[in-house]
């Protein structure tokens, strides 16, 4: 059982239901969830998507960049700083413009505009790479889909997880308390293979007050071999993205029992990053994996919160959904 269904046995165990929610046929529980007022068709959705990512992420985020070997190993390090600014529209579309620079001069694209975010009424929001490719380039020169959600966690990604099995995404996952901070974990694979992560843990410069510290320097990473398990009286809220997003379940409910977060095994990788941060990947995608489906799945234990994020994929390389929660302890075990 992986995180993210022990969560939502846990979840209905404890009384929680689960109503799906299409566009058509929206709810006034989900109108007022959402802040929607007339959430009826796919423009309303990405238009949606598209103030979450500039209401939560516009601004500029410090910290640190560090990418781990699947053993654990650190592959390079940087302190860095991502801009993201809104340019003037376009004939007709809006863009955020996104500036990274890093300490280290090693990596690429330092102090050049390496992301254009656009938005074109009716559209999906994507994004495109502006940037020269490198060895350490990992996004290609086209437009990949985004989506964020009312909290500001979000990830933007391929449309197909095969085409020439490569792959890689970007999970941007919000404090429950604090919207200054995030992290992101993005996965890069390669002919089908685990290749490295990307983490990033920054703050946000918010009200002209420069980003203090929050995150440690710490760049410890290994892989899990043991189980770890949580336990406690944990409430709040299971979000569920399916497909291209047009189907949207949230509800709130009590976690009354803990979950576990599992050590690697059966195709899979699961490290234990800085920061009480875990992830669980497959170690192949594609027709490597010869699996139905392939999961991706974070867990961080920030204070008394605990955040899940989990993508499933199909074997046919289309997103079949992605899952956020998060609960606080109210009481412990």
């Amino acid at each position: 059982m992986n995180v993210q269904t022990g969560l939502l046995l846990a979840f209905l165990l404890a009384g929680g239901t689960v109503t799906a929610m299409t566009p058509p046929q929206t709810s006034a529980h989900a109108k007022q969830v959402f802040g929607l007022a007339t959430r009826t068709t796919t423009r309303d959705i990405y238009s949606e998507r598209w103030s979450n990512f500039i209401e939560n992420h516009v601004r500029a985020w410090r910290g640190i960049w560090t990418r781990f070997y699947p053993s654990g190993r650190v592959r390079a390090e940087t302190r860095s700083e991502r801009r993201f600014e809104l340019g003037f529209p376009e004939r007709g579309t809006d863009f955020v413009n996104q500036t990274n620079t890093y300490e280290n001069p090693d990596w690429t694209s330092n102090g050049e505009t390496v992301r254009r975010w656009y938005y074109r009424d009716g559209d999906p929001p994507i994004w495109v790479s502006t940037s020269p490719l490198t060895e350490e380039s990992v996004a290609p020169p086209v437009a990949w889909r985004l989506i964020f959600l009312p909290e500001g966690d979000g990830l933007w990604r391929f449309t197909n997880i095969v085409k020439n099995e490569t792959f890689f995404y970007e999970v941007f996952l919000i404090h429950p308390a604090d919207p200054s901070i995030r992290l992101s974990i993005a996965s890069v694979y390669s002919a089908g293979e685990f290749q490295y992560t990307a983490y990033a843990r920054e703050k946000a410069d918010v009200n002209n007050v420069t980003a203090g510290g929050f995150w440690t320097t710490d760049n410890t990473a290994v892989k899990l071999r043991d189980p770890v398990c949580i336990t406690g009286c944990y409430r709040g809220f299971v979000q569920t993205v399916r497909g291209e997003g047009y189907r949207v379940t949230r509800r709130d409910g009590v976690l009354a029992a803990g979950f576990t977060v599992a050590p690697s095994s059966n195709g899979y990788v699961t490290l234990k990053l800085p920061d009480d941060v875990y992830i669980t990947v497959p170690k192949e995608i594609g027709k490597a994996a010869q699996r139905r489906r392939t999961t991706f799945d974070i867990v961080w234990l920030v204070g008394r919160y605990v955040v899940t994020n989990s993508m499933k994929w199909a074997k046919d390389g289309s997103i079949i959904s992605e899952t956020t929660s998060k609960f606080r302890l109210c009481c412990d075990a």
